[in-house]
């Protein structure tokens, strides 16, 4: 499955527990495939395990169902029972062995910046009024291109021992009239990655932090060094490559 959602009202991707009460992505599509199929017993695999109030565009995941169901048929009944804020774009067999979040071969996500206030992007950017310099926002994202310890830019994660990451690509470009965009690409991301480095760019973009600052963040590794997250609203997770994609 391919599937895109508003993030602003669940806490994250990840089921919780259920005696917290907290509404998740991956509970809903689990409730939803239940429902179709009367199978009790299903775990539904996703590619990223996106943040609280993150948003995306092309996360991928996968189900195993017990009795064959056409994908059209299946598609389109899972699109009438599941809630408005998500959307299966597209929905096909695989093999049995495919797995959404290990296949995986890179990952991109979109941060989106407005730099005038609109009723239509607020909730999926961040308004930001004041001018920005994005060329030394872009030097900042050079320098993350590549493999690095990232633990600088990450948030305290049990499960995520490993901090190294490689970059295939970081830019900052314009996107519309009135947006600016980070893109980044990447072999797998820690939590709250993204933002933080978006954060820490654009204290360097208002100049309150220089381009050597920045450097000496990400190769000290130590989170408390970098600046506060940017919000989630305006993060999504864009696309996900897999071998056969080419």
């Amino acid at each position: 499955m391919i599937i895109e959602y508003d993030g602003s009202d669940f806490y994250g991707w990840q089921k919780q527990p259920e005696q917290l009460g907290l509404r998740t992505v991956q509970h809903e599509l689990e409730k939803a495939v239940r429902q179709i199929t009367s199978q009790d017993q299903l775990q539904i695999i996703g590619a990223g395990r996106t943040d609280t109030g993150v948003h995306a565009k092309g996360q991928v995941a996968n189900v195993t169902i017990k009795h064959h169901i056409e994908c059209n048929r299946l598609h389109y009944a899972l699109n009438c029972v599941l809630p408005k804020d998500i959307n299966i774009v597209s929905l096909s067999e695989t093999s049995e062995n495919f797995h959404a979040r290990f296949d995986a071969l890179t990952r991109t996500y979109r941060y989106f910046i407005s730099q005038f206030p609109s009723v239509f992007t607020r909730s999926y950017s961040l308004v930001e009024n004041q001018a920005l310099d994005q060329k030394a926002m872009q030097q900042c994202a050079t320098m993350i291109v590549g493999t690095h310890d990232f633990s600088a830019f990450s948030k305290i994660s049990p499960d995520q021992q490993n901090k190294t990451c490689s970059v295939l690509k970081a830019q900052w470009r314009r996107y519309g009239q009135n947006q600016l965009m980070f893109e980044i690409q990447a072999n797998r991301f820690l939590h709250s990655m993204v933002r933080l480095l978006v954060g820490t760019m654009m204290d360097v973009g208002k100049g309150k932090r220089s381009i050597s600052d920045f450097q000496e963040v990400l190769t000290g590794k130590n989170v408390k060094s970098a600046s506060p997250a940017a919000p989630p609203k305006g993060l999504f997770l864009w696309h996900v490559q897999y071998k056969d994609d080419g």
